[in-house]
């Protein structure tokens, strides 16, 4: 169901709004909950590419989005 909602988000909002890429984050939670983690890397890393463009890495949510795609790698490593 989240799939649909982001690619209808990304239809008419576009990939650079918040609420797709919250969406695109949730997502990843999702995917990081079932334990596929390399969507869940694919997803967190494509949120932060997008905020870097638009916003900038010093950008508060970018940073956050970086904290939780660390908090994915841990996962990864355990």
């Amino acid at each position: 169901m989240l799939v649909l909602v982001i690619e209808s988000s990304k239809r008419v909002s576009g990939q650079e709004q918040l609420d797709t890429l919250s969406s695109i984050y949730n997502l990843a939670l999702i995917y990081r909950n079932q334990g596929l983690l390399k969507e869940a890397e694919d997803m967190g890393l494509l949120v932060i590419e997008t905020e870097k463009r638009v916003w900038g890495q010093e950008y508060p949510g970018t940073l956050i989005s970086m904290g939780n795609l660390a908090s994915i790698y841990t996962d990864k490593v355990a």
